[in-house]
């Protein structure tokens, strides 16, 4: 029974020893921070000094640099950007993956062959063009495919839109009706053609005939002149 009980002391001693020397060997795994980045999702944007939007500016940052998050206030994040700028964004502004798509926000912008506006013209392109990013540099210009064309170049960054463009629907001009047949002036009878017609004048009285010329005096007849 002592010869049990010491075998038993003897194997709880040994587990014992086991666990110290593991414990021993293996040290604890540091805390590690996963950094945690966001991609700017405004065209450009300023970083707030402050968690506020009347915070003073600070960096300015184009659409899709990535920034690092360090720390959360609400709605609004400390960012790092990759040159080690640090401010304050708030979420709106802020997305996990990079925008691929924008849109024309106006009529007739002119796709470049090459950044610059002296850079012959591609085409023009519609308010509200689908376009998919391919490149953007450091100096307000992005690269482009337009979705309706297929073609490639170069816009200027103020020239795109995160969202489509409400375009007011035309205004339907009316066709003003005919103008009425102006209506006959009355005819204003004159005092002249108002006044009852003169009466017809009487007709003139006969005139006794002229009498002819007598006859020049002949020789009388004796038969003419009766007898006393």
């Amino acid at each position: 029974m002592q010869l049990r009980g010491l075998r038993i002391l003897l194997a709880a001693f040994l587990l014992a020893l086991n666990g110290c020397a593991g414990s021993a060997s293996t040290p604890p795994l540091p805390h590690l921070e996963i950094p945690v980045y966001y991609y700017v999702g405004a065209l450009e944007l300023n970083l707030k000094a402050t968690p506020d939007a009347a915070g003073a500016n600070g960096a300015r940052v184009q659409l899709n640099e990535r920034v690092q998050s360090l720390k959360r206030q609400g709605a609004w994040f400390l960012v790092r950007t990759a040159g080690g700028q640090e401010g304050w964004a708030n979420d709106r502004d802020l997305s996990l993956e990079p925008v691929n798509q924008l849109y024309v926000r106006r009529w007739g912008v002119h796709l470049r062959q090459t950044p610059g506006d002296r850079a012959a013209t591609v085409e023009r392109l519609r308010i509200n063009d689908q376009v998919k990013i391919l490149e953007q540099n450091p100096h307000g210009w992005t690269q482009v495919t337009v979705a309706r064309t297929g073609n490639t170049g170069w816009l200027k960054s103020p020239d795109l839109s995160l969202d489509r463009v409400s375009v007011p629907p035309p205004v339907k001009r009316r066709t003003p009706p005919a103008p009425a047949p102006a209506a006959l002036p009355l005819l204003t009878p004159t005092p002249a053609e108002a006044a009852p017609p003169p009466p017809e004048a009487a007709p003139p009285p006969p005139q006794a005939p002229t009498p002819g010329p007598r006859p020049a005096p002949g020789k009388a007849r004796p038969e003419m002149f009766e007898p006393f």
